[in-house]
């Protein structure tokens, strides 16, 4: 029901808060996922927060500039991502 991003120009920390994604019963903390300078927010996702859960594969919510091009290396591939959440 609500989504807030980090500004841009905003510096981010690698498994640090920076976003906060609100449903009907919770509020949620989003992590970045390398450490930068957020380049851009994706302005739809916050006006139809809805579309996260329609399209979660193509909804993006926001672009980084990453400091460390080898903390690239940590985050996982769409398939070892599913693979990851089928064994839960």
């Amino acid at each position: 029901v609500f989504l807030e991003l980090p500004e841009p120009g905003i510096e981010v920390i690698a498994g640090k808060p920076c976003a906060t994604i609100e449903s009907v019963k919770t509020a949620s903390d989003i992590n970045s996922p390398v450490s930068g300078v957020v380049l851009e927010c994706n302005e739809k996702a916050i006006d139809e927060p809805e579309t996260i859960n329609e399209t979660a594969y193509e909804t993006w919510l926001f672009k980084v500039k990453a400091n460390n091009p080898a903390e690239l290396d940590r985050l996982l591939t769409i398939d070892a991502y599913q693979a990851m959440i089928k064994d839960e």
